[in-house]
């Protein structure tokens, strides 16, 4: 729910340029454009993804919360797994 909160924010925030998420809500928040097939926030997306990342500022501003996310959670998960001390 936290992200989904969060695409939602960043998804309709005054930034000039596409995002890097579908609209339709129905189906959920998808990757498309340019970026669709690349690990969302990766340190070195592909020549596509980045040629689209450096004309919108707010694809941009969605690659960073993604890698904020991947961050987070690779410091934060194993205290959240079952079982862990």
């Amino acid at each position: 729910m936290r992200m989904l909160n969060c695409l939602k924010t960043l998804e309709h925030s005054f930034l000039p340029g596409r995002g890097l998420w579908n609209r339709d809500v129905r189906t959920g928040y998808r990757p498309t454009g340019p970026c669709a097939g690349e690990h969302q926030g990766a340190e070195h997306p592909g020549v596509r993804c980045a040629n689209f990342l450096a004309a919108s500022p707010k694809a941009q501003a969605e690659w960073r919360q993604e890698a904020a996310f991947h961050r987070f959670e690779a410091v934060h998960a194993r205290d959240t797994r079952p079982g862990s001390p």
